[in-house]
Formats: structure tokens, C-alpha cells, sequence
């Protein structure tokens, strides 16, 4: 019998070790493809993680066939001095060296190896793998994986935040004021600040039938100047719509103090109103013999403290307390000051 049928369970037991080690070496190459792939994605800024899933998948399965048939594929002599380990004295290699003698020393070699085969179990040959191999598996799986998850979840890319380790710190930002809705900014809605400055004042206005919600980062008023700029901002004020009412806006000509641009036809005493809804003949009625043509007084929206106590009556001194309080600020500077002043008076009733 030839000594490839005789050793045929042994080598089935170590191409399963071979696959294996194959496999291994495989996802090493795998997830060094997943690795790299990351950190390029990383540096360009691109978020397409399943492109690094795919080179993964695609990197370890061409690169594990090639590694069974080019590196650990067992050849016969490879097999018997394997099984030879288990205390054969080299009974099987010695038989594949005599393969095809047909002496009588020969013959009597083989009928030696083939008894003393049987006392050996294909089962005792026990995989093994190198610390090598394992050490460097380890290694790139947590690398790669880690740098694809890092990658994933990075708001800032590789290319940028190299730039700004060489470039240092910015000199200025750029400051974004946007709208979502109907309605318009009122100042500069695209700015350049210089590092640690404040932006220019701006004010979000809505069209008619239209009402200001506040701003994305969750400011609620509708006049804003952002202080001690350090990076670059972009914030949109939202503006949701009232069907149904009719709305006086502020004009086209109003600038950011709240005053009428001279020329433009317009009442130069007048200011711009913040969603003032137009009062309806009843509420005209009562407002001229209970409140001096100051509008609804008894309407539910216009009660404050306690829900039954007419603005209107504590304005005036709420009016003259928030002013004080803004003229004895010393953190603000007095064209700032000049600006929320303005900014009162367009929403006075």
C-alpha cells in the first residue's frame, strides 16, 4: 500500500490544522487592510465604514486560500514526520523514503510502520498554532477595529486636525447665521471674528404669519451677539408658521437697532413689531374704554403673576428696572448697550 493511503487520516487532521493557520493569517492580513482603510478614511474626512468592512471581508478571503496553498499545505513526508512525533522513531518517514523499493528490507520496513501505526490515534495530533501568529492577530484586530469604530465617530478628520496641530490654534473663525422657516436675519449673517472676540449683534425676524422659535443651540431670544468666539459657529433660527392670523412683520428697511432707515417712506416713529397680531373690533372696543388703546386687557394672554394680572400695569416698571440693570452691567460695552436698548424698545407695547 502506498504510503499516502496510509497516512490519509493523519493528513486529513493536519490540512484541518493548516486551514486554520491559513485563516489566521488571513484575518491578519484582513484586518490590516482594515486598519489602513480606516485611517484613510479617517484623514480624508470620509465616513464610509462599510468600505472598510468590505476590504476586510474581501482582503481575508482571497489572501486564506493563498496562504493553504502556498504556505501550509502538508505535503506526505510532512505528515509522517508528524506522526512520527508521537514515538514512531521515524518509522513513517523512513517508509516514504523507501516508497517504491520493493527489497526485501523494505518490504519488511513497511509491515513495521503500518503495525506500529495502529497504535497510533489520528485524534493525538493536536493543532498548534505559533505565539507569533496569535501576538500579531491580537494586535491588528484591536487596531483595526478600534480605528474603524474611532473613525466612524469622529466629527473631525485626520487631514484637519493635522492641519491645525501644524497651523496651531486659528487666528479667526467664521461665524454662520442662518434661517429655517420663514423669516430673515437682520446683521451680518456670515462673519470672520477674530479668535476670543464677539460676533456682530444680529436679529432673526419672521415674515407675516409667521413666529421666531428660537435658535438650534437652543437660545431663545431673538437678538443675539455671541461673545469670546473660539471656533467656527453655525446656528440657524427657526421660524414656525401660524396659519390663519394675519401678523404685522418687521419692514424690509429696519436695521439691527429697531429703527426705520430714513427714506424709505416709512414712519420714522414707528418700530418694528414682533408678531403683533391685529386686534378685531370687539377687542378695539373694550381696549378704548378699559385700557387707554392698549389692546385686550382682559385677554387671557395678556395675564401675568398670578393669571389675572394685566401686564400692562408692571411693564413700565419692569421696562425701567431692565434697563438699569443693563446701563450698570460693566461686561457689556456701551454700543452693545445702545443696541439692547433699541432692541427694547421694539418690542414696548
Amino acid at each position: 500500500m502506498e504510503p499516502k493511503k496510509l497516512l490519509e487520516k493523519y493528513y486529513s487532521r493536519l490540512a484541518q490544522e493548516s486551514f486554520l493557520k491559513s485563516l489566521l493569517w488571513g484575518l491578519v492580513v484582513g484586518f490590516s487592510a482594515l486598519l489602513l482603510s480606516a485611517i484613510v478614511c479617517w484623514y480624508v474626512g470620509f465616513k464610509g465604514v462599510w468600505v472598510c468592512i468590505v476590504l476586510f471581508v474581501a482582503a481575508t478571503a482571497i489572501s486564506t486560500p493563498i496562504f493553504y496553498y502556498c504556505r501550509f499545505r502538508p505535503t506526505i513526508k510532512q505528515t509522517a514526520k508528524r506522526v512520527d512525533s508521537l514515538g514512531l522513531e521515524e518509522r513513517l518517514l523512513t517508509m516514504t523514503e523507501l516508497e517504491g523499493d520493493t527489497s526485501y528490507i523494505a518490504m519488511k520496513q513497511r509491515e513495521d510502520a503500518v503495525q506500529a501505526m495502529k497504535k497510533v490515534n489520528a485524534k493525538l495530533i493536536k493543532f498548534v498554532f505559533s505565539v507569533s501568529l496569535v501576538v500579531t492577530l491580537s494586535v491588528v484586530a484591536v487596531f483595526g477595529t478600534g480605528m474603524t469604530t474611532y473613525a466612524a465617530l469622529s466629527e473631525v478628520s485626520g487631514r484637519e486636525l493635522i492641519r491645525k496641530a501644524i497651523s496651531g490654534p486659528a487666528d479667526e473663525y467664521e461665524v454662520i447665521y442662518a434661517i429655517n422657516g420663514g423669516g430673515r436675519i437682520i446683521g451680518t449673517e456670515r462673519q470672520k471674528v477674530k479668535a476670543g472676540e464677539k460676533a456682530e449683534p444680529v436679529m432673526a425676524v419672521p415674515d407675516k404669519n409667521w413666529v421666531f422659535a428660537g435658535w438650534t443651540d437652543g437660545y431663545g431670544n431673538p437678538l443675539r451677539y455671541d461673545t469670546e468666539i473660539t471656533e467656527d459657529i453655525i446656528v440657524y433660527a427657526i421660524f414656525e408658521e401660524m396659519s390663519g392670523v394675519d401678523y404685522f412683520t418687521v419692514e424690509d428697511n429696519v436695521d439691527i437697532d429697531g429703527r426705520v432707515q430714513p427714506g424709505s417712506g416709512n414712519d420714522t416713529n414707528s418700530s418694528p413689531s414682533d408678531m403683533i397680531p391685529p386686534a378685531s373690533e370687539d377687542d378695539k372696543d373694550s381696549d378704548n374704554s378699559d385700557n387707554d388703546g392698549k389692546g385686550g386687557k382682559y385677554e387671557e394672554k395678556n395675564q401675568i403673576i398670578d393669571g389675572s394680572t394685566y401686564y400692562g400695569d408692571h411693564y413700565d416698571a419692569a421696562y425701567d428696572e431692565a434697563i438699569e440693570d443693563l446701563m450698570n452691567n460693566e461686561d457689556i460695552s456701551d454700543e452693545d448697550k445702545e443696541i439692547i436698548k433699541d432692541y427694547f424698545e421694539t418690542i414696548r407695547k
